[in-house]
């Protein structure tokens, strides 16, 4: 395990802050409820991806996060990436 960590490269898919000191964004960006909806867009969701380098001899493994706000809906629209009306609540439910 911890040869496998040594080799490990993570790749970080987001938006640099204007101070150019972090990363945000690296969730779904589409989809948002109408406050957020401003921030939709396809193409452009974040991800974490890791590859483990020889983990297995003579091959890579890759792990892939890929996150989402609860009040985010999962059917959007190809041209702007806005939810589709059926597929959202305008509240996200109480857990």
């Amino acid at each position: 395990m911890k040869e496998a960590l040594i080799g490990a490269v993570v790749y970080i898919f987001g938006e640099r802050f204007n101070t150019n000191d972090g990363i945000h964004n690296v969730h779904m960006n589409q989809g948002n409820i109408r406050r957020y909806s401003g921030d939709d867009g396809v193409f452009q969701d974040g991800a974490l991806l890791f590859q483990f380098r020889g983990a297995v001899p003579g091959f890579d493994k890759w792990v892939g996060i890929f996150l989402a706000f609860a009040s985010q809906a999962v059917h959007t629209s190809e041209n702007g990436g806005h939810a589709h009306i059926t597929s959202r609540l305008e509240r996200p439910p109480a857990w």
